[in-house]
């Protein structure tokens, strides 16, 4: 395909032409949250393959975010599942990438506050909202929804339920092999 070709368009017919090839009875699809859309979710389903997909968590109910968050309550190691319309939402727990999401968005916040004390150089940045007539305000809602989501990463499956968390977990961390590589 063209270089500048959206892969989740063209991955599904990929996975099935190689599966047919190669005559594969069984494939579970790992892959990132660009990839995915609701519609090659249904197509997955209804083409009998199983996947693994990174969840945006950020777009995910404020009731369901906080769920999560309550369920987990900081511990590392911690899994939760969901059922969704996406498929089952598996979430996991990890102090490590606490530590780096709370940095990160300390940095934001940063940005943001400093932004906000330049008002002609304010440019579109995480944590800052419009207030109307030019001006901006911090975004504490998204600020507060951020916090709760600080060491929690999502992933969609429609694998059985049978299956361990952290077996799931663990296959889509194997993903960046596959980047590597590219």
């Amino acid at each position: 395909f063209p270089g500048n070709t959206f892969e989740g368009n063209t991955f599904i017919p990929v996975i099935l032409a190689l599966k047919k090839k190669h005559r594969i009875d069984t494939l579970t699809v790992v892959a990132d949250a660009a990839m995915i859309s609701q519609h090659n979710i249904a197509e997955l389903t209804q083409n009998g393959l199983r996947y693994i997909v990174g969840a945006r968590m950020g777009n995910l109910p404020s009731l369901t975010i906080a769920s999560v968050s309550k369920t987990l309550n900081g511990v590392d190691g911690a899994t939760t599942r969901l059922a969704t319309t996406h498929g089952d939402l598996i979430c996991g727990f990890s102090l490590v990438r606490f530590r780096k999401d709370k940095r990160e968005m300390e940095k934001q916040i940063q940005k943001a506050e400093h932004l906000l004390k330049m008002p002609g150089l304010v440019k579109r940045t995480k944590f800052l909202k419009s207030a109307g007539m030019a001006a901006y305000e911090l975004n504490h809602d998204l600020m507060k929804k951020t916090e709760s989501l600080l060491g929690i990463k999502g992933y969609y499956t429609n694998l059985d339920k049978d299956i361990a968390h952290d077996i799931i977990i663990r296959q889509y961390r194997n993903l960046w092999h596959v980047e590597q590589a590219f």
